[in-house]
């Protein structure tokens, strides 16, 4: 078994870790007390479907090795079906072929993840996106963030398109 898939699997077991505990440490999966209680769904068991940001950032952070060219990568969930991945560059990269490459293999990732969780993102129409940056400085030393590119999930399709930045 290739170790990216290796990797992928422990990072589903931790989410799965992290959702029993949520369970056994929260509200317990008794009859509801109260009839608003009912109307309510478990957090834990949403948890364990949609992973937080810092749930899916684990994921792929552990299902990839980081290169020196990368600073940093992060996520933001929107809602339950809406994630955008930034990978940070430390510099400028050589290229859009290296934009491309990393930001497909970032996105491979995190939809590995998904659907390890438990996921359908073709069925449920979810936007997945890797946006490559890196901070610079501008002319006149104003901090900047300049876009090199993102791969973003085709869910009509079932596959991952990447879109130099304009």
């Amino acid at each position: 078994m290739d170790w990216k898939v290796k990797v992928v699997i422990a990072g589903v077991a931790v989410l799965t870790v992290i959702a029993v505990l949520d369970r056994t440490l929260g509200r317990s999966e008794s009859a509801p007390s109260t009839p608003s209680e009912a109307s309510q769904p478990n957090p834990s068991a949403v948890a364990a479907i949609h992973p937080t940001s810092e749930q899916l950032q684990e994921v792929v952070r552990l299902g990839l090795k980081m290169r020196e060219s990368w600073q940093d990568i992060s996520v933001d969930v929107d809602d339950a079906r809406s994630y955008r991945l930034w990978l940070t560059y430390r510099k400028p990269p050589k290229s859009h072929g290296e934009v491309e490459r990393d930001s497909t293999e970032i996105a491979r990732v995190a939809l590995s993840g998904l659907v390890q969780a438990g996921r359908n993102p073709a069925a449920e129409r979810m936007a997945i996106s890797v946006w490559a940056r890196s901070h610079e400085s501008g002319e006149t030393g104003k901090p900047l963030t300049r876009l090199y590119g993102r791969t973003r999930y085709d869910f009509n399709s079932d596959s991952l398109v990447y879109k130099p930045a304009d």
